[in-house]
């Protein structure tokens, strides 16, 4: 999904080819309160990157200078809960961008989540970390165990477990576009985990589960192996190429592997529930003789166990180990890292086409460096497209 917004379209061919070409850069940070409040607007700030990964609940992590001024602490050494810095609740909003040659200002979101901690150093500077709210749902967890809601679908109990009070401070969640899934939810318990009970519930329907920049909360098929997906973004190495299409980027530096590591030719599935009921499970392997995976061929048995306890019976373990496998045994060419033009209309999931020493490749956004300001390029984490037939 690259950002297409009131502040800007990320697929607008004037802004794509001004990326690439000299342009100033925009940034703001704020400080909001959990109801959105701006406290503090458009803060100067010194260095400054964004952190992005999908393998982890928190997706992103800021880490910033400010100002010797914005340090929340007394002359007596006590902690002022009343200023903005204050790691309270209070959150950062920041939004990068560039200036079009008409002074309009082109700019996408970027981060919005709380701050974690403020340090002071003997050189006066001040520096910042914050998470994105998916660090306030792994913090709420449940204090009695929490069973689900069997009238619900998957997408409905998971707005509901992240709905409820106090799990999103101030004016709780908001939702951006998901993928559609109608699954129905088992009776399930869960014990303390609320950010278990959200991974169960979209690993039923082969999803994943993250906030966005602007912090809306979303669940998507996984992006790597969803199909009849098509790249949004186009990238080059080399300038002659520049210019044949009118959404392309500029490859700074590249590298591509070829790697075993997180192939499988075994799928384990397991549900072992909190309620008591019988666990149910189901093995299924790459039995293929031509597959260059096979379980008994020259790649060696190599499995891999998943746990979800939302299947409810060995038919439903099959069928999900089954598709857990045509992902498992994809041989992906991941180009990681790959150094861009700092684009922060690129979003986590987005698909783009890489083209790079004569070799075209479809690779998934995985994670990314992003500076805040102009001074460094931006770092993508690419994992190979490999599409599973529904």
């Amino acid at each position: 999904m690259v950002w297409n917004g009131l502040n800007g379209n990320g697929l607008d061919p004037v802004y794509r080819q001004a990326l690439t070409a000299g342009h100033t850069v925009y940034s703001r940070l704020d400080v909001v309160d959990p109801f959105g409040n701006v406290l503090l607007s458009d803060v100067p700030f010194g260095t400054g990157s964004i952190r992005a990964t999908l393998q982890n609940r928190t997706v992103r992590t800021a880490t910033l200078t400010v100002p010797r001024t914005y340090f929340p602490v007394t002359a007596s050494g006590q902690v002022d809960s009343t200023k903005p810095f204050a790691p309270f609740g209070n959150r950062l909003s920041a939004y990068r961008g560039i200036v079009l040659g008409n002074g309009l200002p082109v700019y996408f979101p970027i981060f919005l989540g709380r701050i974690e901690t403020v340090k002071l150093t003997k050189n006066g500077v001040v520096s910042v970390t914050a998470s994105d709210l998916g660090a306030d749902v792994g913090d709420a967890a449940f204090e009695t165990p929490m069973a689900s809601v069997t009238t619900n679908t998957g997408y409905q109990e998971f707005v509901r477990l992240l709905s409820l009070p106090g799990v999103i401070p101030g004016s709780g969640p908001t939702f951006g576009s998901s993928d559609p899934a109608y699954s129905n939810v088992p009776v399930l318990t869960w014990a303390t985990d609320r950010g278990k009970a959200l991974d169960d519930l979209a690993a039923a329907d082969s999803m994943i589960w993250y906030p966005l920049a602007d912090g809306s909360f979303v669940r998507r098929l996984v992006p790597w192996t969803k199909s009849g997906r098509n790249p949004s973004v186009f990238f080059l190495d080399g300038g002659d190429q520049y210019g044949l299409a009118s959404t392309v980027g500029l490859l700074n530096d590249w590298t591509i592997t070829v790697s075993r590591s997180g192939v499988a030719n075994s799928v384990v599935y397991v549900s072992a529930r909190q309620d008591g009921t019988a666990p149910a499970s189901a093995i299924v392997r790459d039995t293929d003789p031509t597959s260059p995976t096979f379980f008994r061929g020259n790649f060696g048995r190599k499995p891999t166990q998943i746990q979800n306890q939302a299947a409810q019976t060995q038919p439903q373990c099959l069928a999900a180990a089954t598709s857990a496998l045509k992902a498992a045994i994809s041989l992906s060419v991941p180009w990681d890292p790959v150094i861009v033009v700092p684009d922060a209309s690129l979003e986590l999931g987005d698909l783009g086409q890489f083209t790079a020493d004569g070799i075209t490749s479809q690779q998934v956004i995985t994670g990314f460096e992003l500076p805040m300001r102009e001074d460094s390029a931006m770092t993508l984490h690419l994992r190979g497209y490999a599409p599973v037939n529904p």
